[in-house]
């Protein structure tokens, strides 16, 4: 009974042995099967996009030929207002970096007028400063040599007040 055991377990190993092997391919089959048919999808999902986007510009062309103007304008309402909404709230956020005189006199103006506004006003021309510790130079109408005693005198009790 144990030779029959033995041979028992020896056809059962090897038919586990066998199975294995084939497995494998059908799972590569199967995922590459699975692939083709998540990519097909996705191409038919595109066509449906493109031709939705189709019949609704040949329905937009129907409305314009027959003139179903307010139609048109009631089914293109939503993107207006979201374009205003965006208008107005990039005139806001520009209208912060302007001091509250200003935001009054350009809250009316258009989009492009307050952006150049604000372009332009963040532009600060640099005032001449002269430097610290810098002496004006004292201006005399005569020479040093020319000077008489006097003037001379005048002159360098100029030059000391000038340097503090």
């Amino acid at each position: 009974m144990s030779e029959e055991t033995k041979v028992a377990t020896e056809t059962v190993s090897e038919e586990t042995t066998q199975e294995a092997p084939t497995n494998t391919p059908d799972v590569g089959s199967l995922i590459a099967e699975s692939k083709k048919y998540r990519q097909r999808s996705q191409e038919a999902e595109a066509k449906l996009a493109k031709l939705k986007s189709k019949l609704e510009e040949q329905e937009k062309a129907k409305m314009v030929e027959k003139e179903e103007w307010k139609s048109l304008y009631e089914s293109e309402k939503g993107y207006k207002d979201k374009y205003h909404n965006l208008v107005e709230q990039r005139k806001a956020q520009l209208l912060k970096n302007l001091s509250p005189d200003q935001q009054e006199r350009f809250g009316n103006k258009d989009l492009d007028v307050i952006e150049f506004m604000v372009n332009e006003l963040k532009k600060v021309t640099p005032k001449e400063v002269t430097a610290v510790g810098s002496i004006n130079p004292v201006v005399s109408k005569k020479p040093y040599s020319q000077m008489n005693d006097q003037e001379r005198r005048a002159y360098y009790n100029e030059m000391l007040t000038k340097k503090r």
